[in-house]
């Protein structure tokens, strides 16, 4: 792959998110629909609650991976953690010159940057202990921006 392209365009409308289906993945492109990006994304296991979750939000979903998914026209891809070089959307974004990235690197630029990250990290009860600390934040008026990996009640 080239590494030259392993960077954030300055300007980006159009996201496509390889691997969308994981809880991360999935509540990032949740995020960067809400922000206003336009979204699209592939995954080769595509079942409830996620494909719901993200059919809700209006984010179209490519079931399995394939070349015909990347165009010209997307300004980024992501590349979720999982996903090997060889995975034939990743080829096609090197072949076509595409700028990409990973989730971490997304998540830096356009969700933590000028803020105070808080990680929740452990084997068990991550998801629960983040969803009532951002609960107690929000309640508190902080007006807390937060991603959780997982599917929320409330």
């Amino acid at each position: 792959m080239d590494l030259s392209k392993n960077q954030i365009p300055q300007r980006v409308e159009k996201i496509h998110l390889i691997a969308v289906c994981g809880t991360g993945m999935g509540a990032l492109a949740s995020m960067l629909k809400d922000m206003g990006f336009e979204v699209t994304g592939s995954d080769r296991k595509i079942y409830p609650p996620m494909s719901s979750f993200l059919a809700q939000k209006g984010i179209m979903i490519a079931d399995g991976f394939d070349k015909k998914n990347i165009s010209s026209d997307i300004d980024l891809v992501v590349v979720g953690n999982a996903i090997s070089k060889d995975n034939i959307e990743v080829v096609e974004t090197d072949k076509m010159g595409l700028y990409f990235c990973s989730m971490p690197q997304a998540l830096n630029r356009f969700l933590a940057a000028g803020k105070k990250p808080i990680i929740i990290a452990g084997t068990h009860g991550k998801t629960t202990t983040s969803s009532i600390l951002a609960w107690v934040l929000y309640k508190a008026n902080l007006d807390p921006t937060f991603m959780i990996g997982g599917l929320l009640k409330n």
